[in-house]
Order: structure tokens, then sequence, then C-alpha cells
């Protein structure tokens, strides 16, 4: 969280749009991982 929040302070608006869709598909696809793993 404090991760997310320096780097959209640090981005312009359309970066941080991407930034926050890349960072929702790669945790959901983690979480699908680990649902796997376990």
């Amino acid at each position: 969280m404090f991760l997310r929040a320096r780097a959209g302070r640090a981005l312009r608006p359309q970066e941080r749009v991407e930034y926050g869709r890349l960072l929702s598909v790669y945790t959901r696809a983690l979480r699908g991982e680990v649902e796997q793993a376990a």
C-alpha cells in the first residue's frame, strides 16, 4: 500500500491508471496461484 502511494505520487495520471491496472492484474494472478496451491 505504501509503495503504491509513493509510485502514484511519482507518476502522471495516465501512467498511474496504467500502473494500477498492471498491479490489479498481478495481484489477481498471484491470488489465483495461491488458491491453486492451497
